[in-house]
């Protein structure tokens, strides 16, 4: 059905004051009732009203309460009728409440009656009482005395000042304290503590301790102004919870006699006792019973204080508490009957009203409530299912039930917005009971009776009834009856069916219970896997409200599956990867790789192996697809493989081609108790796959040495036997290679294999197998094979036995063909070099060729395998100290490529490693080599150049100057390259003593050396001082000592010259030690270094010196002129230089210029 907008009034079930039905049965007793009220004159009277409920009690009142206003008249009795709830008033004081209830409605009801209602509602509402307090503070025997002394405070004050000024001129103030002043304040101070005492003896101060008590009795003691007068007035009201019996008809009868006249009375409805608990209507029985029962207080003066009430009551709810409170021994009929009859004064029946027109007061009133109803014939079914229900109660219809009957449906009609027709609702209301204790009993028919079924007439009846008990869209009340859908679908062999059914309404809210509820039993049954898969792949594109809670219910699901089969099952549960939580997928890959270890079962072989290594690879490769930053190594190194070889041996030739190795799984027991030979065996009849699978067992680091060997032993004996075929030749010598790379170097000569190339069956074969095809990877394994024995010149000449049992030479030319590849003569492909190189680096046997090659520098083969295997992006692993050692050797075979492989060079080194290298063991120009790369990959060979550079002293230093050791040579190639900062003062030293032992003579036949390279790794904040210190230390100097100096270290030798401020020693030095020497010795760099000084700045130096070394100069110069006819200009700037002054031009002559115009000490000659 459409929504529409419903509109509905709500039915009251009030009291009427008209008899609607047929019987007027209700008219008569209320007949009865009026006739009773009237006949009650000047006496307390109770009438009782009996009818169960819904009967029409209240009615009954109404109708008689009408009957006697309309006889109200010509001077007759005026009654007004006070209701009284006992119902709503329950748990409160019940005395007070109905006192506090009839003063009110009597203040609405008699107007004229406020001042004297007033007074008795003062009465009902409590007492005052007022408290009146007054105090007034009495100061101890102390504190009277403290008061008393206070006038005299003053002269005190004075008369201590006067003692004291009087000590203090004196000049003794000290005795202040032993004074009479001071005695009074002992005294006082005495005083106070004494009474505190007294105090804390008397009255006993509370307190945690001692002190604390003594603290408070101080307190009290100095608490003397305090205030003196404290007036304090309160004012209670006191209200007792509930009047006593004397009380209450005291004023009960007060409040009557004030309001009731001869012509005006009061009836009293005590109503709805009948509705309290069973185990409270006795103890409010007996107070209903206490308001109309007059007591021994009342007069007979209180004319106008009769009390006439009407109780109506359920006789059967009464009995039946009056049971209970008997204690279960219950009473007779009689005795019951005469509960009422000593409590009543008239008792009268109401009998529920025939109603032989129930279905016209039923229609009557649910088109009331629903007007815009007009489907007679739904309106005409919603009666028939109200009938059947009053039917099935076996009772008759009151009109209660019907109003309460007509709202619920009206309610729940308007609830659901018109959109569940009116019988189905109907239908809902006599099922309600039974669905909201069982709501899944709407999936099964048969809780819908066929009778109740007909009466609804609804062709969708379990979808509406489900709107109505879940409150939800009829569209969406579809999801109880999806539990059975939902299972099928799951068994089905797709999952096409689940996932149409994920479409229909409530599926959210019931596939994730109905999966949890049939979980356990899918699990023992064997198609538990394919399920899993059919909600794995319903998780795919599904995202429902249900979807996380369903994705936890199938992980939790499978978490509990012991073994999973491997092959469809395993396929099946993988696709749950895709589609569970981030957070749980780790969970679900470890459980799918133990469980599939364990669900292995008895037969374990190669397929199997094989079958069990694609799906490790094929799980993780889904498993990395959908998140592939998740840490599978550690998921895998828990699964656990079984110890059996063939299987083994299968998985481990699978996982060559695969993602997951052996290596990356849990280190298995390989157990060969049982078949002791298989590895030699297999490797013999299987080589190809043994080469991957011993490749696996290798990585996995599952054989031992002497496995090993004994699976080379039996290759190298069927490498020679007359029935190898050539084909499986091949393969089993590249397995040999594989085996004998994978054996450690230390255990590898514990498998002899002189037999094996000592025979001329293995060249032949070789020859044959390769001959004609030179560039074959096979040839590479015979290489790597005989690689230990022919490089140091080992290799045996083959032979062979011939009939008489002699050795003979054999396969000497096929020996010769191989011998040329090991040679070098006869060159490899680059595949084959990559092919060997390989082979060496997993055996770290490229060092050992490369010191081969530095043996025999013309072996090409060997050339090109160390620098085949340096040029590679990962080098191979070499110590430092053979780094170091083959440095040279690795450079020249790397050739043009060495640039490039010098960083991944670097990478290889170790500090530790690098802490045992000496300054002997860097070759030269390695650091110069490397200098671009010292802060990066090689740095660590920089640093440790500093480390061992810093650790020399002074005098190794001296030494190595001296002689041009290797310090000496590693000191310079630093500098020159990535540069030295001396931690110490020691080069700095070393050089200023060696440049001045070179200059003095002292110091002669140095090699030849950068020690201007020297002098620059000393701090530049140091130059000058050290070229200081020298020119100040040199005492003499010789034309053989500076021509030294010039080859040592002439840049240093001219900054000597020229930087710096100079003082006078200096300056008679620089002419002394150096100029003269440098002018007789024709020293051309001494003599240019002074040329670039200015011609005053060196005429300054001759200045300076004494004159004995002055006048030697002039011979100096003449002797330097000497021989020098071709280089006139040159030999003319000198003695500029010497002289301090430019020589005279011929123009100059001429015109007579005066000397001291011509000079210009400014320019430099």
């Amino acid at each position: 059905m459409t929504e529409e907008k419903v509109r509905r009034e709500i039915l009251l079930d009030e009291p009427s004051d008209t008899d609607l039905f047929h019987g007027k049965g209700h008219e008569r007793t209320a007949d009865a009732l009026a006739s009773a009220i009237k006949a009650f004159k000047n006496a307390d009277r109770a009438i009782g009203l009996d009818g169960p409920w819904g009967s029409g009690k209240s009615s009954v009142v109404g109708i008689a309460q009408r009957k006697l206003k309309e006889a109200n008249g010509n001077g007759k009795v005026k009654f007004h009728f006070f209701t009284f709830d006992i119902w709503k008033s329950q748990g409160s004081a019940f005395r007070r409440s109905f006192l506090e209830h009839l003063v009110a409605w009597a203040h609405s009801q008699f107007p004229n009656k406020q001042p004297k209602l007033r007074d008795i509602e003062s009465k009902i509402k409590g007492k005052i009482r007022e408290v009146d307090t007054n105090n007034q503070l009495n100061l101890d025997l102390y504190g009277i005395l403290v008061l008393l002394f206070v006038p005299f405070v003053p002269i005190y004050v004075l008369w201590t000042k006067q003692v004291f000024d009087s000590l203090v001129t004196a000049k003794e103030p000290e005795k202040f304290l032993y004074s009479w002043p001071m005695f009074l304040i002992y005294v006082f101070l005495v005083g106070t503590f004494v009474a505190a005492y007294a105090k804390y003896e008397l009255q006993k101060p509370s307190g945690k301790s001692r002190f604390s008590r003594f603290r408070l009795a101080l307190s009290q003691t100095l608490l003397i102004g305090a205030k003196q007068y404290e007036h304090q007035k309160v004012t209670q009201y006191i209200r007792e919870t509930d009047p006593n019996d004397f009380e209450f008809q005291s004023v009960l009868r007060e409040i009557l006699e004030t309001i009731q006249e001869d012509h005006s009375k009061v009836i009293i409805v005590l109503d709805n006792i009948d509705r309290l608990p069973p185990d409270e209507i006795a103890e409010y029985w007996a107070l209903v019973r206490s308001i109309f029962s007059r007591t021994h207080s009342v007069t007979e003066t209180q004319q106008h204080s009769q009390i006439t009430a009407i109780v109506p009551y359920d006789r059967r709810h009464i009995e039946v508490a009056a049971d209970k409170n008997k204690g279960g021994d219950g009473f007779t009929h009689l005795r019951k009957r005469e509960l009422f009859s000593k409590t009543f004064d008239e008792v009268l029946n109401v009998a529920p009203p025939i109603m032989s027109n129930t279905k016209e007061f039923f229609e009557q009133k649910i088109r009331i409530a629903l007007p815009d109803i007009r489907d007679a014939d739904a309106l005409f079914r919603v009666y028939l299912i109200f009938n059947m229900l009053i039917d099935r109660a076996g009772g008759k219809a009151t009109p209660r039930q019907v109003i309460s009957y007509i709202n619920e449906v009206g309610g729940l009609y308007a609830l659901h917005a018109g959109r569940v027709p009116l019988p189905t609702v109907a239908a809902y209301l006599a099922l309600q009971d039974s669905l909201e204790e069982n709501p899944a009993s709407l999936a099964i028919r048969e809780t819908v009776d066929d009778h109740l079924r007909s009466l609804a007439a609804d062709g969708e009846l379990e979808r509406n009834l489900s709107a109505i008990l879940f409150n939800v869209e009829p569209e969406l009340a579809f999801q109880i009856l999806l539990d059975g859908e939902i299972e099928k679908a799951a068994n089905a062999e797709t999952s096409d069916r689940l996932i149409a059914l994920s479409k229909s309404p409530g599926f959210d809210v019931r596939v994730n219970d109905v999966f949890v509820a049939s979980a356990s039993s899918w699990r023992s049954s064997s198609n538990f896997a394919p399920m899993v898969n059919n909600f794995a792949e319903l998780l795919v594109n599904y995202d429902g409200e249900a979807s996380s809670h369903l994705r936890k219910s199938v992980v939790a699901a499978l978490l509990q599956l012991p073994d999973i089969t491997l092959g469809k099952d395993t396929a099946a549960v993988v696709k749950l990867l895709e589609v569970c939580s981030s957070e749980d997928r780790a969970k679900v890959l470890q459980h799918i790789l133990t469980a599939t270890a364990s669900g292995l079962g008895t037969d374990k072989d190669q397929a199997k192996g094989r079958l069990f290594s694609k799906f490790l690879s094929n799980v993780t490769a889904a498993a990395l697809s959908v998140d592939p930053k998740m840490q599978t190594a550690p998921l895998l190194k828990k699964v656990v493989l079984p110890s059996n070889p063939s299987f083994l041996f299968g998985f481990a030739a699978e996982a060559s081609t695969s993602s997951v190795g052996m290596q990356q799984l849990a280190k298995p027991a390989l157990d060969l108790s049982s078949e002791g030979t298989f590895l030699e065996t297999i490797a013999v009849q299987q080589p190809n796959d043994s080469l991957a699978a011993f490749s696996g067992f290798k990585a996995a680091s599952l054989l031992t040495d002497d496995q090993w060997n004994a699976i080379a032993n039996a290759l190298a004996s069927s490498l020679i036997d007359d029935e190898t075929e050539l084909e499986q030749f091949q393969e089993q010598l590249t397995l040999l290679s594989a085996v004998r790379s994978f054996t450690s170097i230390s255990k590898i000569k514990d498998s002899d294999l002189n037999n094996l190339f000592a025979s001329g069956k293995f060249y032949k074969n070789l020859y044959n197998a390769y001959g004609g095809d030179t560039e074959n990877i096979g040839i590479t394994d015979a290489i790597f094979l005989v690689g230990d024995l022919a490089l140091p010149g080992n290799l045996p000449q083959p032979t062979r036995l011939n009939v008489n049992g002699q050795r003979v030479h054999d396969a000497q030319d096929e020996q010769a063909w191989f011998n040329g590849f090991l040679s070098g003569e006869s060159l490899l492909t680059k595949e084959q070099i990559d092919n060997l190189v390989d082979k060496l680096i997993a055996h770290y046997r490229i060092p050992w060729w490369a010191s081969h090659g530095v043996a025999k520098p013309s072996n090409q083969l060997i050339s090109a395998v160390v620098g085949t295997a340096f040029a590679r992006s990962r080098v191979p692993w070499i110590s430092a100290a053979d780094l170091m050692r083959l440095y040279p050797y690795i450079k020249k075979s790397i050739g043009a490529d060495f640039e490039t492989a010098l960083p991944r060079i670097g990478s290889r080194f170790d500090v530790n490693d690098l802490s045992k290298i000496a300054v002997e063991a860097y070759p030269s120009g390695i650091l110069q080599d490397t200098a671009k790369l010292s802060a990066g990959e090689w740095r660590l060979v920089h640093e440790r150049a500093d480390a061992l550079l810093d650790e020399i002293q002074v005098e190794g230093w001296m030494t190595s100057f001296a002689t041009g050791d290797v310090n000496l040579l590693l000191l310079v190639e630093k500098a020159k390259s990535s540069g030295y900062s001396p931690s110490s003062t020691a080069v700095r030293d070393a050089f200023r003593q060696f440049s001045v032992g070179v200059l003095d003579g002292s110091i002669t036949d140095v090699p030849a050396a950068d020690f201007d390279a020297v002098f620059s790794v000393i701090d530049a904040g140091y130059h000058l001082e050290t070229l200081r210190t020298i020119r100040e230390s040199v005492k003499s100097t010789s034309v053989e000592s500076l021509g030294l100096a010039i080859r040592l270290f002439p840049i240093t030798l001219k900054r000597l010259i020229k930087e710096g401020e100079k003082s006078k020693q200096e300056k008679e030095n620089l002419v002394r030690f150096f100029l003269r020497p440098g002018l007789e010795g024709k020293l051309t760099p001494v003599i240019d270094a002074f040329l670039e000084l200015k011609r005053s700045t060196v005429a300054d130096f001759i200045r300076a010196s004494d004159k004995s070394v002055r006048d030697s100069i002039e011979p100096a110069l003449r002797l330097f002129s000497r021989d020098q006819s071709g280089n006139f200009g040159y030999v003319q700037k000198v003695g500029e230089l010497v002289q301090g002054r430019k020589s005279k031009s011929f123009f100059e002559r001429v015109f007579s210029f005066d000397s001291s115009e011509a000079n210009d000490d400014d320019e430099t000659p």
